[in-house]
C-alpha cells in the first residue's frame, strides 16, 4: 500500500484491497501507517480523492484530512 500511495497508481487488480484500506482500516491505524512509512496526509488525501472517494467515500477520513 505504501508503494501505491507513493506512486499514485492503482492497478485494477488491487482495487478491492485498496478500497478496503480506505473503508475498513481505522483512522488511528492509517495515521500510524503513514508515520511508519514516511508518508504524508496529503499523499493519502490525493490518492483517496483520485481513486477511492467516488466509489467508497469515507466521511470520517475526509473530515480528518480536511
Amino acid at each position: 500500500m505504501a508503494g501505491l500511495l507513493r506512486s499514485g497508481k492503482l492497478p485494477e487488480e488491487h482495487f478491492v484491497q485498496v478500497a478496503n484500506f480506505f473503508s475498513d482500516v481505522s483512522l488511528r491505524a492509517m495515521v500510524e501507517f503513514l508515520e511508519r512509512h514516511g508518508l504524508s496526509a496529503e499523499e493519502l488525501r490525493e490518492y483517496y480523492q483520485k481513486h477511492v472517494r467516488n466509489v467508497y467515500p469515507n466521511r470520517d477520513l475526509e473530515e480528518m484530512l480536511g
